[in-house]
């Protein structure tokens, strides 16, 4: 907003209007109406234009007072005193602000003599007629000073006389300035996390206007499923003033309990009416879902290899990332290896997996070794972030198998016929588990009468056969005795024969026999 007060002083009368007049006028010192006649120094001649005679004559005014204390404007016109018809001369004016302020729409008019003819005018006038012409100054700032020049020639032997006039515009100005303030916001936040990620959501608060935004609010409301760590469902952030140009930058952190597609928006509002309204913020929360399948070798026996095969699944819409699949060793199987970088670690054999893709799997093996005889239940369990651990179990029968070594050997070959021989009867069980029930028959051959027996299990002699009794158990590795000694009769190569039978042997005995030669 302009304020003006202003007063123009137009100039036309000597007293009422400031005139400023050639030697030919009456001239005026100070405002006082004393004519003063201003001789000029050598510098001010030394680059004019010819002249005739000598000297020079100034005459001065304080507009509008005609006191230098309380007037606005200095004005000055000085000419030669004296010159010769033809000759080219020059008119100078000069004005000056006295005042501390701009006054504006300063104007000068002069009054040429009739007789003058204007060659040029340093600024051009503006010519009002053919005897006037006026500078339009403009603005002049304070203690500012103006040179003009009007440079001419008379056209007859006369008295030149011309007089000046000045009006200008004094003012005081304010200026109120108009501001507008105008609010915008954006809210950014992630397009897709895992349920157990943290949803960021960040409000770019900004005044884009040219004057400040005061009582700056920023609000939302959460979509269901969507939560802060306190709890709570809505936002309500107050900003304070917000100055032309200035932006505020805050994050909320959300968290999801539940799988889904998300839109966050967010609202921001200002004295005086001010709100906008930001671009809501799309996130799916997804979830990997874990499923495992194993198979494995049910029945082994002792000192086999057992074979596990897994397969961990991801049936969810997002990737399992570090995922651990792990499988306990039970006491009684020992590790041999495993496939897909697994690893003994803690006494179970570890699988890591960087991430099961979603609608992917991965497959890896496990491969052990039954040391003890016994049911075991083999578990395979994975993990991994933001999933629910799965697991999948096989059941496994480890058992020994009985190995049953008979052996029959005579101490003496050949014999002398009356002599004894002995024949050592071992049963070794060479396998994993007991053999049972082990029943001994020694049969002899002709030639030869029985004697004696021992062994692990009492015996009973009829005829040419030596029957033991049952040995309920042999253990693996353990062995059972049993000796038949007999004496030759007669001079013939004979065969001892002995037969073995158990639980495990069913209905297919063992038979082994030693060759033996009597003689006399």
């Amino acid at each position: 907003m302009k304020m003006i007060l202003s007063h123009k002083t137009v100039l036309a009368l000597l007293a009422a209007l400031a005139l400023v007049c050639a030697p030919a006028c009456t001239t005026t010192n100070g405002g006082t109406g004393e004519a003063t006649a201003a001789p000029t120094d050598a510098t001010d001649t030394a680059d004019e234009a010819p002249v005739s005679g000598s000297g020079w004559v100034e005459s001065s005014l304080y507009v509008p007072t005609g006191e230098r204390g309380t007037s606005a404007l200095h004005l000055s016109k000085s000419a030669p005193r004296q010159v010769n018809l033809g000759d080219t001369f020059e008119i100078r004016f000069a004005v000056t602000n006295l005042t501390d302020m701009a006054l504006e729409n300063v104007v000068i008019n002069d009054e040429l003599p009739a007789d003058f003819r204007v060659a040029k005018t340093e600024p051009a006038f503006e010519p009002r007629d053919v005897e006037n012409g006026v500078w339009n100054i403009g603005t002049l700032g304070p203690g500012e000073s103006r040179n003009l020049v009007v440079t001419g020639a008379a056209a007859k032997p006369v008295d030149l006389s011309s007089c000046t006039g000045i009006s200008y515009d004094t003012s005081i100005c304010m200026t109120t300035a108009v501001v507008e303030p105008a609010l915008s916001i954006i809210a950014e936040g992630p397009t897709g996390v895992l349920i157990c990620d943290e949803i960021p959501i960040k409000y770019t608060a900004r005044n884009s206007g040219t004057g400040p935004a005061r009582n700056v609010v920023v609000t939302a409301d959460y979509p269901a499923g969507l939560k802060d760590p306190e709890g709570k469902t809505s936002l309500a952030r107050s900003l304070g003033t917000l100055n032309a140009g200035q932006t505020v930058e805050f994050t909320v952190v959300l968290k999801a309990d539940k799988t889904g597609k998300f839109e966050t928006g967010g609202h921001v509002q200002a004295n005086g009416g001010l709100e906008a309204d930001a671009v809501t913020v799309k996130t799916t929360v997804m979830r990997p879902t874990l499923e495992v399948e194993m198979t494995g070798t049910q029945r082994s026996f002792l000192g086999r290899r057992v074979r596990y095969q897994i397969e961990v699944k991801n049936t969810g819409d997002a990737d399992a990332r570090d995922a651990l699949v792990s499988m306990p060793i039970p006491a009684g199987l020992s590790f041999v290896s495993a496939t897909a970088g697994g690893r003994i670690q803690g006494g179970a054999v570890v699988w890591g997996v960087s991430s099961v893709a979603a609608e992917g799997s991965v497959a890896m093996e496990a491969i052990l070794e039954g040391i003890e005889a016994g049911n075991y239940k083999l578990k395979a369990s994975a993990q991994a972030e933001c999933a629910m651990a799965a697991d999948a179990e096989v059941a496994t029968k480890v058992t020994g198998i009985p190995a049953i070594l008979l052996e029959v050997v005579d101490r003496v070959d050949p014999v002398i016929v009356g002599d004894n021989v002995t024949y050592d009867i071992v049963v070794t069980n060479q396998g994993t588990a007991d053999g049972t029930n082990i029943k001994i028959t020694a049969t002899m051959p002709n030639g030869v009468e029985f004697v004696s027996a021992s062994g692990a299990t009492a015996h009973q002699a009829a005829g040419d056969t030596v029957t033991f009794a049952a040995l309920p158990r042999l253990g693996p590795k353990d062995q059972a005795v049993y000796r038949v000694t007999v004496r030759a009769t007669e001079s013939v190569n004979s065969r001892f024969r002995v037969t073995l039978t158990s639980n495990e042997l069913g209905d297919q005995p063992v038979e082994e026999t030693e060759a033996t030669t009597f003689y006399e």
